[in-house]
């Protein structure tokens, strides 16, 4: 008895080492497709070449390593040319990386979580010059660790170790050193990439130069949730984008320049997907910047296309994004250079401007000593075909736009003492200022109150308007000439 429920353990335990066995085979296979399926995408990037892949699949782990270029044709074009002008500061003909990626199969991964895999990754960068590698040490530049679920989404975390690194001073210069504080990130995506969100972290980055500080940045920071609109457009996506900053400060003691320190920067992008038709805004701020003992701050500046045709911009997105590795190739191209790069932008234009798209600043202000200067605008082309962009008289025509700004006056006449030559002293150029706004606003075509110049602007049909007045004024007609002679401005008696 004892001897058959040993051996019945013993066949139990071996079945149900043979099911997770053959479990944990089908999910090496099914993540090799999943892997697989992501290579396929980034493949499709035009700045990007999988150079060399090797895959290896076991029963319980795979190993994979991949050697991907980034803008390849572009860097040796780019070393060429500075062999060829001789220039001090190296550019490597190749830029690339290579993945060693060491793969656990699900179900029980490391028998430490459910999941469908885990991926440990670890990137090299063979061209790095070797203070670079220097400064790393023993670790590697970028590591990862992939969380596979079994829908084929993902969450991955990556870190960068911190790394200080000091490059030979030239000739007749100091050493420059660089201190970079580590990163952290983390992307939860969907199956095949079709939503993910990002966030992303790095404390410090510091530029020096001998013993000074020339540059720092401080807590940069960076989120993302996105939404692919189109299949057959694998990196066209909605959604929203924020990147931040705590801290910028340059400053430069020997030149003897003031230092200046930007405080809480922001940088947003919200395009929700609407359809047919997107709204792109941008929205960027700074809560303070300091130059020397002067504090501006707040400021914002709100940037918004509307009714945007979506699948032109994908069409236009895509575009683009092959025209980067040509458009860096010829840097500072001829005109003729320029315009072949561009000229594919061309037709996407045409078909976007058919839509009626319109370009709102919703605000652009900022906080002074004197106040705050702001101003609101809304510009769009009502009626343009494509064929206008061929005739920019015609698109001038058809443009219409309508703005409102505030500006302190303190600040223009800041601005005028600052501004004044040799010829002119400050305060004479500043009375020649104040008498300007002073004819203006008798004229209508500004409001001034308050220590506040205000201006209400139009242009329409080629004719623009401040303050409803037209600018600059037209010129009076024959009978208005005459009735401007007569004695008293008088017009003619009657009959």
């Amino acid at each position: 008895m004892k001897m058959r429920t040993a051996l019945g353990m013993m066949l139990g335990a071996a079945l149900l080492g043979g099911l997770y066995t053959g479990s944990t085979w089908f999910m090496g296979r099914e993540i090799e497709k999943v892997i697989g399926q992501q290579y396929s995408l980034v493949a499709t990037l035009p700045y990007l070449t999988i150079v060399q892949r090797d895959y290896r699949r076991g029963v319980f782990c795979s190993q994979e390593t991949a050697t991907i270029e980034l803008f390849g044709d572009t860097m040796r074009a780019l070393a060429s040319t500075q062999a060829v002008s001789g220039s001090a500061v190296a550019v490597p003909e190749r830029l690339a990386v290579t993945i060693h990626t060491r793969i656990q199969h699900g179900p029980f991964p490391g028998l430490s979580r459910l999941a469908a895999a885990v991926g440990d990754s670890d990137v090299t960068v063979p061209d790095l010059p070797q203070e670079m590698r220097q400064a790393f040490g023993d670790k590697k530049p970028v590591a990862s660790q992939t969380v596979f679920r079994f829908d084929g989404g993902f969450s991955a975390f990556v870190h960068s170790p911190r790394a200080a690194v000091t490059l030979p001073p030239a000739p007749t210069g100091t050493a420059v050193s660089l201190l970079w504080e580590g990163f952290e990130g983390q992307i939860d995506a969907a199956p095949n990439l079709q939503q993910y969100t990002a966030t992303g972290r790095t404390p410090r980055i510091e530029l020096k130069e001998g013993n000074e500080t020339r540059m720092l940045f401080s807590d940069l920071r960076f989120e993302a949730d996105q939404k692919r609109v189109y299949e057959d457009e694998p990196f066209f996506y909605s959604g929203s984008q924020l990147f931040s900053i705590e801290e910028i400060r340059v400053e430069n003691a020997a030149a003897a320049r003031p230092a200046v320190t930007l405080k809480q920067l922001r940088y947003g992008v919200e395009m929700p997907d609407s359809g047919d038709i997107l709204d792109i805004a941008g929205r960027m701020g700074v809560e303070e910047i300091c130059v020397a003992d002067q504090k501006w701050g707040p400021a914002h500046f709100d940037l918004a296309f509307r009714h945007l045709h979506a699948r032109t911009m994908a069409d236009l997105y895509h575009t683009m994004l092959a025209m980067v590795p040509q458009a860096m190739e010829v840097a500072g191209p001829s005109p003729a250079g320029a315009a072949q790069v561009f000229a594919a932008l061309l037709e996407p234009v045409r078909t976007l401007l058919a839509h009626q798209p319109e370009l709102v600043i919703d605000r652009l202000a900022v906080v002074g000593p004197a106040g705050e200067a702001r101003l609101a605008a809304r510009v769009r082309l009502p009626g343009v075909t494509p064929e206008d962009l061929d005739e920019p008289a015609m698109l001038l025509a058809k443009l219409e736009a309508a703005g409102d700004a505030a500006v302190p006056e303190a600040l223009l006449f800041g601005m005028a003492d600052r501004g004044a030559g040799a010829e002119n002293a400050a305060g004479q150029q500043q009375e020649q200022v104040r008498a300007q706004l002073a004819v203006f606003s008798e004229q209508g075509y500004i409001t001034w109150e308050g220590g506040m110049i205000k201006v209400q602007a139009e242009l329409k049909a080629g004719r623009l308007k401040l303050n409803g007045q037209p600018f600059p004024p037209a010129a009076p007609g024959p009978e208005e000439e005459d009735l401007a002679g007569r004695p008293g401005g008088e017009g003619p008696s009657g009959p």
